[in-house]
C-alpha cells in the first residue's frame, strides 16, 4: 500500500485500547501536553466493554474509531489505515511519553529525511494505587527495547518499506516488526535518552506472561524463515 499526497508535517498518533476507561484519560492528556503543531489523535476502541470510546470521544479532537477485539496489531493497523498524516506515532492507552519528547523525536524524524524511525529508552513505571506519581523502577531499556509505543515513523517508509503490523500476533507484534524493518534495511535512529514511560499494573496485558505466550520464539522463527526464503530466492 503507497500513501499519496501526505498531508505535510502532519503527526498522527495512534492509542489502541483495550477496557481502558480508567487511563485512556491519561494518555490523551499526555499527548496534548507534547506542544506539537498540526498533531492528529485517533485512539482505536478495540472492542472494549467499559467506557473507554465514551472517555475518549469526550475531549474535543480526538477521533475514535472501533473495532471488534482483535489485539493490538489490528488496532493499530486500523488508525493508520484512517490517517493521511506524514508522521505515525504509536503510544500504548497505559503509557506516557515523557514531556516534550514526542516534538523532540519529530524533529529528529524532519531534519533528516534518510532517518525512518526514531524512538528512545523506554522506562518502568509502577501506577501507584494511591494515585499519587508513578514509581519508577529498573533501569531505562530494561524491557521491551523494540517496542512500538513512543516511537515515531515515517508513515510512506512505514507501509512502503515494512509494511503493517501482523494482526495475527496477539503479542510480539512489535518485535516482529522491528524485525521486518532490520531485514528491509530500515533506518532507526534511538536516542539515548528516556522517551516513554511503561506503566507497569494489574491489567498490563503482558502481566504473567512467558515467553512462548508473548511469541517471542515464533516472531524470530518467521524472521529465521523470511531469512532462509530469500537466501535460496
Amino acid at each position: 500500500m503507497e500513501i499519496s499526497t501526505p498531508l505535510q508535517g502532519s503527526t498522527a498518533v495512534i492509542i489502541p485500547a483495550f477496557n481502558r476507561e480508567k487511563l485512556i484519560s491519561s494518555a490523551i492528556e499526555n499527548v496534548l501536553s507534547q506542544d506539537c503543531q498540526n498533531l492528529e489523535i485517533i485512539v482505536v476502541d478495540d472492542g472494549s466493554s467499559d467506557g473507554t470510546a465514551e472517555r475518549a470521544r469526550s475531549y474535543p479532537g480526538v477521533r475514535v474509531l472501533s473495532q471488534a477485539n482483535a489485539g493490538p496489531a489490528a488496532a493499530r493497523n486500523f488508525g493508520i489505515s484512517n490517517t493521511h498524516s506524514e508522521f505515525i506515532a504509536c503510544l500504548d492507552s497505559d503509557d506516557l511519553w515523557a514531556p516534550h519528547m514526542l516534538a523532540r523525536l519529530l524533529d529528529e524524524l524532519k531534519s533528516d529525511p534518510q532517518i525512518d524511525v526514531v524512538m528512545g529508552l523506554p522506562q518502568l513505571a509502577r501506577i501507584r494505587a494511591d494515585g499519587l506519581s508513578d514509581e519508577i523502577f529498573g533501569e531505562p531499556g530494561d524491557a521491551f527495547s523494540r517496542s512500538v509505543s513512543g516511537t515515531v515513523f515515517r508513515h510512506a517508509a512505514f507501509l512502503n518499506k515494512v509494511g503493517f503490523f501482523d494482526r495475527e500476533l496477539r503479542f510480539g507484534e512489535d518485535l516482529d516488526w522491528f524485525l521486518r524493518a532490520q531485514e528491509c534495511k530500515v533506518q532507526i535512529k534511538r536516542l539515548d535518552v528516556i522517551s516513554v514511560f511503561f506503566r507497569r499494573h494489574d491489567g498490563n496485558m503482558t502481566k504473567g506472561k512467558n515467553m512462548v505466550d508473548l511469541n517471542l520464539l515464533r516472531t524470530f522463527k518467521k524472521s529465521l524463515d523470511r531469512k532462509r526464503t530469500a537466501s535460496t530466492a
